[in-house]
């Protein structure tokens, strides 16, 4: 099963790209920064569907420090980096 990270992945665009990622057969890994009520309607709503092929991570990437989190959360959700990315969006100011 290939990999994918999609960013900003609660709502609009970011949900629509891991939505089709999920149909597609991919495993990926989703994340949102802010409105915790709204990732857990969604992460409720693709459990119906694709449960155990998707990952849920809360958690900012405005900083570089973020990203670091956000890539270490990653790794481990990855189990030290045996899944292949195929797609990834990272915002660093």
């Amino acid at each position: 099963m290939e990999t994918a990270i999609v960013t900003g992945s609660a709502k609009g665009i970011g949900l629509a790209i891991s939505k089709a990622l999920l149909k597609r057969g991919y495993f990926v890994v989703m994340n949102y920064a802010n409105d915790i009520e709204n990732a857990e309607r969604v992460t409720e709503e693709l459990s119906h569907d694709y449960a155990g092929q998707f990952s849920m991570i809360h958690q900012s990437l405005e900083t570089k420090e973020d990203v670091a989190k956000f890539y270490d959360s990653t790794q481990k959700i990855l189990k030290g980096g045996g899944g292949r990315i195929t797609y990834t969006k990272c915002r660093v100011h």
